[in-house]
């Protein structure tokens, strides 16, 4: 697979030298915590632990891993960590030696990670070991006749810190009773991101300068997403505005979303970034409808200025991203249909601060109702969905606290 997918190379090759970085670089002075992710995703329900620990100046040093090139690439350099390697695979042989190479004080596995050689081999060693922010579905394999295997791993565990009753009902029905209700961190770090980032966005400031205030903000799309999207766009109001804020920002794909959209008017971000409110005027931009936003790292800070969010990723087998750091605004959410992995999505839809859509007609519909009342006042659909949104964010916070608490005082 590495000579034809670039992440399958990033993986071959951090594979292949991992042992060798870990021998030249690892040279721990104080007791060290191992944080394992899969990815991004997971790695943000970590970093409120890790930078946590940090605040607190614990007398740890930190490791963390990912087994995804992605997460790796993405994050090797996160300055609140000593280390940042790959995960190795999972085999008896690679999880001796890599845990002789560590010999980590405390492990922390985050969500749904259960390797079932390397947490064997923690528990041999008598290192405690915890999962953070796990959360339990009916369907999982630990679940099933067959499962076995993978029940035993859950037993490796001092600790599994899970996010909801569900999941407790569901582990105790296999006799597992090591557990925690916590909640999710990601509630803390959307919390806390929102306190950091109150200067807002002056390029999306400018881009909204003349708006009528019926905007809205896509955010990490995929290119389903930007289809429903787009087949919905032209209808309604031509004084809407929208902030897309794609996945991948590769030069292809910004090209295909610029194609997709070309007759409502684009702006990229990159573009207007340096402008002056003069020159911006001055270009005749003004007439641009849609904000294509083709840099990393900026999309949290920009749900604050549309009515409504759009989070993309429902219609791929991974599921739908972060709903959260638009609900923390107090924005209503659209998403698609694969959601059903993501606690918050269907609580949210239950207590009527989401929507999920297939198609661009049913969205199409959900855009008029939150983004096209005239004043979205106190009494508006807008209104009530968005105070939903916000009581959801607050009634979710303190995971990463209770969690520290727990790992840290023993």
């Amino acid at each position: 697979m590495a000579l034809f997918d670039h992440k399958a190379a990033l993986f071959v090759r951090g594979m292949d030298s991992l042992f060798d970085r870990i021998r030249d670089t690892y040279h721990p002075v104080k007791p060290v915590v191992w944080f394992h992710c899969s990815s991004v995703g997971e790695f943000e329900q970590a970093r409120p632990i890790i930078e946590k620990m940090r605040r607190d100046g614990t007398e740890y040093q930190i490791l963390v891993t990912f087994f995804s090139p992605s997460g790796y690439e993405h994050l090797k350099n996160y300055d609140q960590a000593d280390w940042v390697f790959y995960l190795p695979l999972d085999t008896k042989r690679n999880a001796r030696r890599f845990v002789s190479m560590i010999k980590p004080a405390k492990a922390v596995f985050i969500k749904y990670e259960f390797w079932m050689n390397i947490l064997g081999e923690l528990s041999r060693n008598g290192i405690p070991t915890y999962s953070a922010c796990a959360i339990f579905r009916p369907g999982q394999i630990f679940f099933r006749w067959y499962g076995w295997m993978m029940r035993r791993t859950l037993r490796c565990f001092d600790t599994l810190f899970i996010q909801d009753e569900r999941s407790r009902m569901l582990l105790e029905g296999i006799g597992v009773t090591n557990v925690e209700i916590c909640g999710d961190t990601r509630f803390d770090r959307v919390n806390e991101i929102l306190s950091q980032k109150k200067d807002g966005d002056k390029v999306a400031e400018m881009f909204l300068s003349d708006s009528t205030g019926r905007v809205w903000v896509a955010g990490s799309t995929w290119p389903d997403d930007e289809r429903l999207i787009a087949g919905a766009f032209g209808r309604l109001s031509p004084m809407a505005k929208l902030i897309l804020v794609p996945h991948e920002v590769e030069e292809s794909h910004i090209r295909m979303i610029e194609r997709m959209f070309a007759d409502y008017g684009t702006v990229r971000y990159s573009d207007l970034d340096g402008m002056t409110p003069e020159q911006w005027a001055a270009s005749g931009g003004h007439d641009a409808r849609i904000l294509i936003v083709n840099r990393i790292g900026v999309l949290s800070v920009l749900y604050r200025y549309g009515r409504f969010a759009y989070v993309g990723g429902g219609f791929t087998s991974s599921g739908i991203h972060n709903i959260l750091e638009a609900a923390t605004y107090g924005k209503p959410v659209v998403f698609g249909p694969s959601y059903h992995k993501f606690r918050e999505a269907w609580e949210l839809i239950g207590l009527g601060g989401a929507v999920s859509v297939r198609y661009s007609d049913e969205f199409e519909k959900v855009a008029l109702m939150w983004m096209m009342d005239s004043s979205c006042g106190e009494l508006s659909e807008c209104a009530r969905a968005a105070e939903v949104c916000l009581s959801y964010v607050r009634d979710g916070l303190g995971a990463t606290e209770k969690i520290c608490r727990s790992v840290f005082a023993r």
